[in-house]
């Protein structure tokens, strides 16, 4: 993929990791477990703002 490619395909909890050699995506937060509750206090705090 194309660096323009890899700006398009993210999604809002992953990185983008550029080296001189290659594109890597990644996710933001590496343990699935912390993931999943830092997506459920997003949602919560989602919910209290609208």
């Amino acid at each position: 993929m194309s660096l323009d490619d890899c700006i398009e395909f993210l999604a809002d909890d992953e990185l983008l990791e550029v080296t001189p050699l290659s594109l890597r995506i990644r996710k933001r937060v590496l343990d699935n477990e912390d993931r999943e509750k830092a997506r459920k206090k997003r949602e919560k705090l989602a919910e209290a703002a609208g």
